[in-house]
């Protein structure tokens, strides 16, 4: 017990020493030394977690990946149900809720490492992810539902997906995080809203 505490605040160490470091010189110029010296920790303990520096990124993009994978398998299995916008008592989503809650815990990381002095890796795999679910979904939505789209899907595809990482990346540009309940609260719904409905322009108003 006493060993794996030892080990996971070592592991916040590390993890705050690359936060800083991504933000001063980028995730491309950090050595090893630039790690140890920022967590205060030595190379020998550095090593008992990754083999190198390419070890931490490869972790730590996997981690990323495997989360957003997780959550996309969640929301390709989830019914799709249409809500009111404006309404007081829109029934909750417990997959945006997880999403809002993971960004906002963990917001300094993700600014920085999916910044331009991050890992554009990350970045281009997450993006086609997104891409890629977001398809799914609304292939098996076609299906389900006979719906007939009043634009082509591909450009509904498109801005259904634009919308989501405008969303993300003003999230990341800001220092100041908004709290996860008004991530949460964007993210729900602005899934059902038009961009005239967005600045409070609504019809008969």
């Amino acid at each position: 017990m006493q060993q794996h505490l030892k080990f996971k605040q070592t592991e916040e160490k590390i993890n705050v020493a690359v936060i800083r470091l991504i933000n001063e010189k980028g995730l491309a110029n950090i050595t090893v030394s630039d790690i140890v010296n920022q967590a205060k920790i030595n190379r020998t303990t550095f090593y008992r977690h990754y083999l190198d520096k390419y070890d931490l990124i490869e972790q730590y993009r996997n981690t990323i990946l495997n989360d957003f994978k997780n959550l996309a398998q969640e929301y390709l299995n989830s019914t799709f149900v249409w809500q009111d916008p404006y309404s007081t008592k829109m029934q909750g989503n417990n997959l945006l809720k997880q999403v809002a809650n993971n960004f906002t815990a963990n917001h300094n990381f993700y600014r920085a490492w999916f910044s331009s002095k991050g890992d554009q890796q990350t970045v281009i795999a997450t993006s086609k992810l997104i891409n890629d679910v977001i398809t799914e979904r609304l292939d098996r939505l076609s299906h389900d539902h006979r719906i007939t789209p009043i634009i082509p899907v591909d450009y509904a595809r498109k801005i259904i997906i634009a919308g989501l990482w405008t969303i993300v990346k003003t999230w990341l540009e800001q220092e100041e995080t908004i709290t996860a309940d008004e991530l949460y609260n964007i993210l729900l719904r602005t899934r059902y809203l038009s961009p005239f409905e967005l600045v409070g322009l609504r019809k008969g108003k």
